[in-house]
């Protein structure tokens, strides 16, 4: 119960967002999207985590989509902005994986004692959880670049969404399990 709790309190805003943006001219939009990431950032920093990269690839990537709509550089990415900020999520996170500080950390933290932030365990999961946010990303952006008809893209990105925050629970929770078995033996 407390998973689908986590799930509704996470996809919906983003749903009910991107359902209203759609009916507002794309300047509003761009207002509104960027409103919504920054108070997610803000609130992130409130709650005392660590900068996640991910909030500020979507800003840039939605100034730019913005910038696109006023000066009409591409018809191909005023029509796809949802695959380019899939794509720039895909990209951001597997950046953060090569460079060995998978963004996955930044909410981590907040659920692990802090002594256990430089294990290789810790760092593992949390590799493997950004990795499997990058596939969902990645395939979030080819959804949203093929498919146009707006009832199947969506929901099937907040499918797998909604997979990859339920992956991002049950994992570590079973590599901790495991571990504290592995202890007791």
């Amino acid at each position: 119960m407390i998973l689908l709790k986590r799930l509704t309190i996470v996809l919906l805003p983003w749903f009910v967002l991107s359902v209203v943006t759609r009916h507002v001219p794309p300047q509003w939009g761009a207002v509104l999207w960027i409103a919504f990431i920054a108070l997610g950032a803000l609130r992130s920093r409130m709650a005392k985590r660590p900068l996640n990269p991910l909030p500020f690839a979507a800003i840039v990537t939605i100034l730019g989509l913005t910038a696109n709509g006023y000066l009409r550089f591409s018809t191909w990415a005023s029509e796809n902005g949802s695959a380019l900020c899939y794509a720039a999520f895909a990209v951001t996170a597997l950046v953060t994986v090569l460079l060995r500080a998978p963004f996955s950390v930044a909410y981590a933290k907040a659920m692990v004692p802090a002594a256990l932030w430089s294990h290789p365990i810790f760092l593992r999961v949390n590799n493997n959880v950004s990795l499997v946010w990058t596939l969902v990303f990645a395939l979030n952006a080819v959804i949203n670049a093929s498919v146009h008809e707006f009832w199947i893209a969506q929901p099937t990105s907040f499918a797998l969404l909604a997979a990859a925050i339920v992956y991002s629970d049950v994992y570590p929770s079973m590599v901790r399990l495991r571990y504290q078995t592995h202890l007791q033996a």
